[in-house]
Formats: C-alpha cells, sequence, structure tokens
C-alpha cells in the first residue's frame, strides 16, 4: 500500500549508502508499482542509477521527477544540489545550471553548489 512506500524509500536510502544501487534501484521500482505519480521515488530512482553510472536511465527519472513535481529542487538545497549533480554527470547542461541555481537561492554559502555552477559557466 500506499503507507509502504516509506519503508520501500528507507529501504532504498539504505542500500544505497552501503553502495548497492541495483539493488536501491529495485526497492524503488517496487514503490513505484503502488505510487507511480511520486517524484521522491524517482528521484531517488534517479540518484540510485547516476551512482552506478546508468546515466540514461539517471536522466530518465530526474526528467519524470521534475515533470509529476516542477518544484522538487525546491524542496531542499541538497535535493536541488542532488539533481543538478546528476544532470552534470547525465549532460543535461541546462537542467543542470538551473538545479544548481536553486541551490543557492536556497542556500547561498553553499560552496559545492558555487563550485559546480562556475565549472558549468566556464
Amino acid at each position: 500500500t500506499r503507507d509502504d512506500i516509506r519503508i520501500f524509500n528507507q529501504l532504498g536510502i539504505s542500500l544505497r549508502q552501503q553502495g548497492k544501487w541495483q539493488e536501491a534501484a529495485e526497492e524503488y521500482m517496487r514503490a513505484l508499482e503502488i505510487a507511480p505519480d511520486d517524484a521522491g521515488l524517482y528521484f531517488n530512482l534517479g540518484m540510485a542509477c547516476a551512482e552506478g553510472n546508468a546515466l540514461r536511465d539517471a536522466r530518465k527519472n530526474m526528467e519524470k521527477a521534475l515533470e509529476l513535481n516542477p518544484d522538487l529542487p525546491r524542496v531542499s538545497a541538497a535535493v536541488a544540489y542532488n539533481m543538478g549533480m546528476v544532470f552534470i554527470k547525465c549532460g543535461a547542461r541546462d537542467k543542470a545550471i538551473l538545479c544548481l541555481k536553486i541551490a543557492l537561492e536556497l542556500k547561498p554559502d553553499m560552496k559545492q553548489a558555487k563550485k559546480a555552477l562556475l565549472e558549468l559557466q566556464k
């Protein structure tokens, strides 16, 4: 049920922290069967795929997360930064710049976001 999504999500995050990105992706996909409109799950699936260098899937899932919730990067500077870094890795420069700018709007002193944005704007 939808109540179980939090469990799938936590399990996926835990697996990613252990470097088990494929297993994490499987958990997120199981959760998406229950909640196919959950932007957060697509975000986490995109993060897992990026960690495993499955870049086509990473980009597809991040774009789906944005399609479902265009304001997702505004949830927090960390979310915006992570999305930006995935988009950089996937070669989606314009989307990366957008997300990094949002990260800096939310947290102007975020050094990693400043550095990444400067690199992109060279």
